[in-house]
């Protein structure tokens, strides 16, 4: 019996399709994952294995595909295509029919195998590789999303639906998120900088929302001192006012 581990992954990149197309494929995917043979990664640019292309009339340059190993067609409805193509709107079960019948032309062996050539660059001097970025939200904030993510977003990880999911209904701590979601804590606290860098996150600490800005771990203590400051001022005025007997 073959498991999902010993399964080898492949990427499947699209072409000239749009946001929503490229949303629903990665939700096909993880939906069908048990109905294919291969891990298939949606990757949106660079070398692949399988690319799905839509209006070829506006396909690039000849040659600029030439590492994916087959090319699924996205046609409009009604463009006489052969029976069998995809057609406009993408519907789950053609989608997975036409992929699985990819996957039984690529032997195992050869698509693990397959070697995705790497893009010709200039040389260049090896650049410093910048220091690891601490994560820039407080471990006490709680986080809801304030909209649904783009799909490239999305697509960036093959778990960042599955996070997104949990934080679309109610505000979520990073602990709670990492033992809801089962994916590790650096892959959420990686999702949650994007989606704080592009404002698409409430921010919510104790009673207090934050939204969208970002609260940075020192910025709990100032609260509370200025907090602490507010009350004793308070007290000494109702002092004054005789509005408060002596302690």
């Amino acid at each position: 019996m073959t498991t999902s581990t010993s399964r080898p992954p492949l990427r499947l990149r699209p072409g000239n399709l749009t946001e929503s197309e490229i949303a629903k494929i990665v939700a096909f995917l993880r939906v069908g994952r048990h109905r294919f043979r291969f891990d298939w990664i949606v990757v949106l640019d660079g070398p692949c294995h399988v690319l799905v292309l839509g209006d070829a009339q506006h396909e690039s340059a000849p040659g600029a595909n030439r590492d994916a190993m087959a090319i699924l067609r996205l046609h409009e409805t009604g463009d006489g295509q052969v029976a069998g193509a995809l057609v406009r709107p993408l519907e789950y079960d053609a989608f997975v029919d036409a992929l699985s019948a990819l996957e039984r032309g690529m032997p195992a062996r050869s698509a693990a195998t397959h070697t995705i050539p790497d893009r010709v660059a200039p040389a260049a001097p090896p650049a410093r590789a910048p220091a690891p970025r601490a994560f820039p939200i407080a471990s006490q904030a709680r986080f809801r999303l304030r909209r649904w993510p783009p799909a490239a977003t999305l697509a960036a990880h093959r778990y960042n639906v599955r996070l997104a999911s949990f934080m679309s209904g109610r505000h979520v701590g990073l602990d709670e998120l990492v033992r809801l979601s089962n994916v590790d804590r650096s892959q959420c606290e990686r999702f949650l900088t994007s989606l704080d860098e592009a404002q698409m996150l409430e921010v919510k600490l104790a009673d207090t929302e934050l939204s969208p800005a970002r609260v940075a771990p020192g910025r709990v203590d100032a609260l509370s001192r200025r907090s602490a400051d507010e009350r004793g001022l308070l007290d000494r005025i109702r002092r004054r006012l005789g509005l408060k007997g002596p302690q």
